[in-house]
C-alpha cells in the first residue's frame, strides 16, 4: 500500500502570499510528501503480483506533484510575481464594495494600510483602475508608513450609468512592484429612495496657529427621491469640533443643511481626523469626510534697540554730531517698524524711512543727529512703535551740550632792533570796545607772539605791547590794532 503526508507551506490572506524562504526550500520539499510502499505477502500461499502498469503509473505521479511544488514555491507558477515587502502589509478591507450608488452621486470608502513589521515601508505609486473608481484622499507620495504604523486612503465612486463596475487600486514600492491590490465594485442605482450627498470628501484646514480656531463648511444634501435622515455624527482627531448644525436631521429632497467643522490646534504639527455621518441613504448608510491640518507656533515678533540712550556730550553751538541707533528683528517672526518719532531741540533723525519690516535676525540703523542752537544743556526722545510682542512703543532718552564757539586773538610783534636799555620781556595791553587799557598778562612775557583766548563773540578790542627791561621800567606803547571777534 502507499500513503502521503502534506505539510501546509502556502498561505494567502487579504492578497498577501507568505513564501518559506528559498534557503529552505529542500527542507520544505522534502517535508511535503512522504510516500512509501509496503508490500505485504498475502494469507494465500503463493506468490502476490501487482501490475506493472500500475507502479509505473503512480511513479508518474508522484513526480509530477513535486515538480508542480517545486514550481509554485519559487515562484514561476500561474499566479501574480510577490515582492518581499508585500508580506510586510497588511490591508483592509480586502475587497471595497460600494453597493448602489445612484447615478451622478460620489461615495467613498476608506481602506487601511498597515504595517506590522518593525521597519518602515515606502509606498512610492498608488492607482486606480476602472471607469468612476478614484483616489479621493489626495495623499502626497511617496507614503512612508513607519514600523507599526497604518494608513488610510480614500477611494471614490461617482457611477455615470446604471451598470455593474469594477476596478483595482494597486499599491507599488519604490522598485515599482506591486506590493498591496484592492479589488473594488460598485453599481451605478437608480435615484430612488432616500440619498444623502456630501459636499467634499476631505477638508484640509492648512496651517493653523496653536489656540486660535478655523472654520469651514461642509454641505449636506438630500439628493433621492425621497426624505434622507442623517441620524448621527462623530469627529475624531485632536482639535477637530463640529460646532454648527444640529443632528439628527431629515432632509426633504433637495434641501440641505450645512455643518461648520472647525480646527483649533493645541500644539504645532499635522494633524489628522475624520467625520463620520450616518443616516439611511441608499447609497450607503455611512459617509466619511477626511481631516487635516496643521498646527503652527504663533508669530513673536520681537524688537531690540542697541541703547536705551544716546548721550551726545558737548557740542558746539551750530555743529552738527551724529550717533547710530540699530534696530534689531530678535523674534522668530517678521517685525514691522511703523514709526519713529523725535522730540527735544536739536535732535533730527537723518534719512530713515518708516514703516520697514525686519525678518528674523534682519536689523536697520538710524543716525540720530544733533546740532544744538544755544549754548546749554538739550534733553529729547526718541519713541519708536512697532508691532512687538516685548512692547508696541519703545522709548529711547536723548542728551547733549550746546557748548559757545572758541575765539582766539593772534598777536606777534618785532623786538627792538637796537636798545641801549636790554628788554626783559613784554606786557600787552587790551581796551574793550573804546574803554581803557588794561594789562593783560601778569607778568613779562619773553616771546614775541601772544594768545588771548579770553575773548568774547560779538565784541571789539584794542591791543598795545610795551616792551620792559630788568628794572621793570616799559617803553612808550606800540601801534594799537583792532579785533572785532564774530
Amino acid at each position: 500500500m502507499f500513503y502521503c503526508t502534506f505539510q501546509e507551506v502556502m498561505f494567502v490572506s487579504s492578497n498577501i502570499l507568505f513564501l518559506p524562504p528559498p534557503a529552505r526550500l529542500s527542507q520544505r520539499l522534502l517535508a511535503l510528501f512522504t510516500v512509501s510502499f509496503e508490500s505485504r505477502r498475502s494469507s494465500t500461499p503463493g506468490p502476490t503480483t501487482r501490475p506493472r502498469s500500475f507502479d509505473s503509473l503512480w511513479t508518474a505521479f508522484v513526480l509530477a506533484a513535486v515538480c508542480c511544488l517545486m514550481v509554485s514555491t519559487s515562484g514561476c507558477g500561474s499566479g501574480v510575481p510577490v515582492s518581499a515587502s508585500e508580506a510586510l502589509v497588511r490591508v483592509t478591507p480586502g475587497t471595497v464594495d460600494f453597493g448602489d450608488v445612484g447615478v451622478g452621486v460620489s461615495a467613498a470608502s476608506n481602506v487601511i494600510i498597515a504595517n506590522p513589521s518593525t521597519t518602515s515601508i515606502v509606498i512610492s505609486q498608488v492607482s486606480v483602475s476602472g471607469q468612476t473608481f478614484s483616489l479621493a484622499s489626495g495623499d502626497q507620495l511617496p507614503i512612508s508608513i513607519p514600523a507599526g504604523g497604518t494608513h488610510s486612503l480614500m477611494v471614490g465612486f461617482a457611477p455615470v450609468s446604471t451598470d455593474a463596475y469594477s476596478g483595482q487600486l494597486t499599491m507599488m514600492d519604490p522598485s515599482a512592484k506591486a506590493i498591496a491590490q484592492v479589488s473594488l465594485n460598485g453599481h451605478g442605482g437608480h435615484r430612488g429612495g432616500p440619498q444623502l450627498t456630501v459636499s467634499a470628501s476631505s477638508l484640509s484646514f492648512g496651517s493653523e496657529t496653536v489656540n486660535t480656531a478655523s472654520t469651514q463648511t461642509l454641505t449636506l444634501t438630500s439628493s433621492g427621491t425621497s426624505a434622507v435622515t442623517v441620524s448621527s455624527d462623530a469627529i475624531t482627531g485632536t482639535g477637530f469640533a463640529i460646532v454648527g448644525g444640529t443632528l439628527p436631521a431629515t432632509l426633504n429632497p433637495s434641501q440641505t443643511m450645512s455643518l461648520q467643522v472647525q480646527f483649533a490646534p493645541t500644539a504645532t504639527g499635522t494633524v489628522t481626523g475624520q467625520l463620520t455621518l450616518n443616516s439611511n441613504s441608499t447609497t450607503g448608510g455611512t459617509a466619511t469626510v477626511a481631516l487635516s491640518g496643521t498646527g503652527m507656533a504663533p508669530a513673536n515678533p520681537q524688537l531690540t534697540l542697541s541703547a536705551s540712550s544716546l548721550s551726545f556730550g558737548s557740542d558746539t553751538v551750530n555743529t552738527a554730531k551724529t550717533l547710530s541707533l540699530t534696530l534689531a528683528s530678535t523674534g522668530t517672526s517678521a517685525v514691522t517698524v511703523n514709526s519713529a518719532a523725535i522730540a527735544g531741540t536739536g535732535f533730527t533723525i537723518v534719512a530713515a524711512s518708516f514703516p520697514v519690516t525686519l525678518n528674523p535676525n534682519q536689523s536697520v540703523t538710524l543716525q540720530v543727529q544733533f546740532e544744538p542752537t544755544t549754548t546749554g544743556a538739550a534733553s529729547g526722545q526718541i519713541t519708536i512703535s512697532s508691532n512687538s510682542t516685548t512692547g508696541g512703543t519703545a522709548d529711547l532718552a536723548l542728551s547733549g551740550t550746546g557748548a559757545a564757539v572758541a575765539h582766539s586773538v593772534d598777536l606777534s610783534w618785532s623786538a627792538p632792533s637796537s636798545s641801549a636799555d636790554p628788554v626783559a620781556g613784554y606786557h600787552i595791553y587790551r581796551a574793550i570796545s573804546g574803554g581803557s587799557l588794561a594789562l593783560v598778562n601778569s607778568s613779562p612775557d619773553s616771546s614775541t607772539t601772544y594768545v588771548d583766548s579770553t575773548v568774547v563773540s560779538g565784541t571789539t578790542y584794542n591791543y598795545v605791547v610795551k616792551s620792559v627791561d630788568s628794572g621793570g621800567v616799559e617803553s612808550v606803547a606800540s601801534n594799537e590794532i583792532t579785533a572785532a571777534i564774530p
